[in-house]
Protein backbone atom coordinates (compact mmCIF):
# COMPACT_ATOMS: atom_id res chain seq x y z
CA UNK A 1 0.00 0.00 0.00
CA UNK A 2 2.95 2.27 0.73
CA UNK A 3 4.33 1.58 -2.72
CA UNK A 4 1.06 2.61 -4.32
CA UNK A 5 1.06 5.87 -2.35
CA UNK A 6 4.65 6.62 -3.35
CA UNK A 7 3.96 5.78 -6.99
CA UNK A 8 0.96 8.11 -6.94
CA UNK A 9 3.09 10.87 -5.41
CA UNK A 10 5.81 10.40 -8.01
CA UNK A 11 3.30 10.38 -10.86
CA UNK A 12 1.87 13.69 -9.73
CA UNK A 13 5.32 15.34 -9.99
CA UNK A 14 6.03 14.34 -13.64
CA UNK A 15 3.33 16.55 -15.25
CA UNK A 16 4.55 19.58 -13.29
CA UNK A 17 8.04 19.21 -14.77
CA UNK A 18 6.66 18.84 -18.27
CA UNK A 19 4.43 21.92 -17.82
CA UNK A 20 7.34 24.07 -16.66
CA UNK A 21 9.47 23.03 -19.62
CA UNK A 22 6.53 23.54 -21.97
CA UNK A 23 5.97 27.10 -20.67
CA UNK A 24 9.66 27.89 -21.14
CA UNK A 25 9.62 26.65 -24.72
CA UNK A 26 6.45 28.58 -25.52
CA UNK A 27 8.09 31.75 -24.19
CA UNK A 28 11.18 31.11 -26.33
CA UNK A 29 9.04 30.54 -29.43
CA UNK A 30 7.09 33.74 -28.81
CA UNK A 31 10.35 35.69 -28.44
CA UNK A 32 11.62 34.25 -31.73
CA UNK A 33 8.37 35.19 -33.45
CA UNK A 34 8.70 38.77 -32.20
CA UNK A 35 12.28 38.94 -33.44
CA UNK A 36 11.23 37.66 -36.87
CA UNK A 37 8.51 40.32 -37.10
CA UNK A 38 11.06 43.04 -36.25
CA UNK A 39 13.46 41.67 -38.85
CA UNK A 40 10.73 41.51 -41.48
CA UNK A 41 9.87 45.15 -40.83
CA UNK A 42 13.51 46.13 -41.11
CA UNK A 43 13.92 44.12 -44.29
CA UNK A 44 10.79 45.70 -45.77
CA UNK A 45 12.15 49.18 -44.94
CA UNK A 46 15.49 48.24 -46.53
CA UNK A 47 13.71 47.07 -49.70
CA UNK A 48 11.87 50.37 -49.94
CA UNK A 49 15.12 52.32 -49.84
CA UNK A 50 16.30 53.07 -53.32
CA UNK A 51 19.89 52.40 -52.42
CA UNK A 52 20.14 49.74 -49.74
CA UNK A 53 23.67 49.23 -48.55
CA UNK A 54 24.98 45.75 -49.27
CA UNK A 55 26.26 45.47 -45.71
CA UNK A 56 22.73 45.87 -44.29
CA UNK A 57 21.32 43.18 -46.59
CA UNK A 58 24.05 40.69 -45.76
CA UNK A 59 23.69 41.46 -42.05
CA UNK A 60 19.94 40.84 -42.29
CA UNK A 61 20.49 37.60 -44.19
CA UNK A 62 22.96 36.45 -41.56
CA UNK A 63 20.50 37.24 -38.78
CA UNK A 64 17.72 35.44 -40.64
CA UNK A 65 20.00 32.41 -40.92
CA UNK A 66 20.64 32.51 -37.18
CA UNK A 67 16.92 32.75 -36.46
CA UNK A 68 16.23 29.91 -38.86
CA UNK A 69 18.72 27.76 -36.96
CA UNK A 70 17.15 28.76 -33.64
CA UNK A 71 13.70 27.77 -34.94
CA UNK A 72 15.04 24.38 -36.06
CA UNK A 73 16.56 23.86 -32.61
CA UNK A 74 13.29 24.83 -30.91
CA UNK A 75 11.32 22.47 -33.16
CA UNK A 76 13.73 19.69 -32.19
CA UNK A 77 13.19 20.44 -28.52
CA UNK A 78 9.41 20.48 -28.94
CA UNK A 79 9.52 17.12 -30.75
CA UNK A 80 11.74 15.72 -28.00
CA UNK A 81 9.27 16.91 -25.34
CA UNK A 82 6.36 15.40 -27.26
CA UNK A 83 8.21 12.07 -27.45
CA UNK A 84 9.00 12.14 -23.73
CA UNK A 85 5.39 13.05 -22.92
CA UNK A 86 4.09 10.15 -25.03
CA UNK A 87 6.56 7.82 -23.31
CA UNK A 88 5.38 9.00 -19.90
CA UNK A 89 1.75 8.50 -20.89
CA UNK A 90 2.50 4.92 -21.95
CA UNK A 91 4.33 4.28 -18.68
CA UNK A 92 1.41 5.71 -16.70
CA UNK A 93 -1.02 3.48 -18.56
CA UNK A 94 1.09 0.40 -17.88
CA UNK A 95 1.43 1.34 -14.20
CA UNK A 96 -2.32 1.89 -13.98
CA UNK A 97 -2.96 -1.52 -15.52
CA UNK A 98 -0.44 -3.12 -13.17
CA UNK A 99 -2.05 -1.49 -10.13
CA UNK A 100 -5.49 -2.63 -11.27
CA UNK A 101 -4.20 -6.16 -11.79
CA UNK A 102 -2.56 -6.29 -8.37
CA UNK A 103 -5.58 -4.78 -6.69
CA UNK A 104 -7.83 -7.36 -8.32
CA UNK A 105 -5.47 -10.13 -7.20
CA UNK A 106 -5.60 -8.80 -3.66
CA UNK A 107 -9.41 -8.72 -3.82
CA UNK A 108 -9.49 -12.34 -4.98
CA UNK A 109 -7.23 -13.34 -2.10
CA UNK A 110 -9.50 -11.50 0.34
CA UNK A 111 -6.86 -9.00 1.52
CA UNK A 112 -8.85 -5.96 0.39
CA UNK A 113 -12.57 -5.31 0.79
CA UNK A 114 -14.38 -5.47 -2.56
CA UNK A 115 -14.97 -2.05 -4.05
CA UNK A 116 -15.59 -1.20 -7.68
CA UNK A 117 -14.99 2.49 -7.11
CA UNK A 118 -11.34 3.49 -7.40
CA UNK A 119 -12.07 7.00 -6.14
CA UNK A 120 -13.20 5.62 -2.77
CA UNK A 121 -9.77 4.02 -2.37
CA UNK A 122 -8.08 7.27 -3.28
CA UNK A 123 -10.23 9.26 -0.89
CA UNK A 124 -9.36 6.94 1.99
CA UNK A 125 -5.68 7.37 1.19
CA UNK A 126 -5.94 11.15 0.94
CA UNK A 127 -7.94 11.40 4.18
CA UNK A 128 -5.41 9.32 6.12
CA UNK A 129 -3.67 11.40 8.81
CA UNK A 130 -0.15 11.02 10.12
CA UNK A 131 0.17 9.91 13.73
CA UNK A 132 0.25 12.77 16.21
CA UNK A 133 3.72 14.22 16.75
CA UNK A 134 5.17 12.81 13.52
CA UNK A 135 6.64 15.36 11.13
CA UNK A 136 5.69 15.03 7.45
CA UNK A 137 9.38 14.94 6.50
CA UNK A 138 10.00 12.02 8.87
CA UNK A 139 6.98 10.21 7.46
CA UNK A 140 8.27 10.77 3.93
CA UNK A 141 11.76 9.52 4.84
CA UNK A 142 10.26 6.41 6.47
CA UNK A 143 8.15 5.68 3.38
CA UNK A 144 11.19 6.14 1.15
CA UNK A 145 13.25 3.79 3.33
CA UNK A 146 10.44 1.21 3.27
CA UNK A 147 10.29 1.43 -0.51
CA UNK A 148 14.02 0.92 -0.82
CA UNK A 149 13.88 -2.02 1.60
CA UNK A 150 11.32 -3.85 -0.55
Amino acid sequence: MRKICLVGLMLSVFPLCAQAEDAYLREEINQIKEDIVVMQRQLYRDKNDTVAPQESVSNTQMRLGEYDEMIRNMNGKVENIEYRLNTLEKKLESIDKDIDLRFNQMKRQGNVPASNNKSSNVSTLSSAKAPAGVKPKDLYEQALNDLKAD
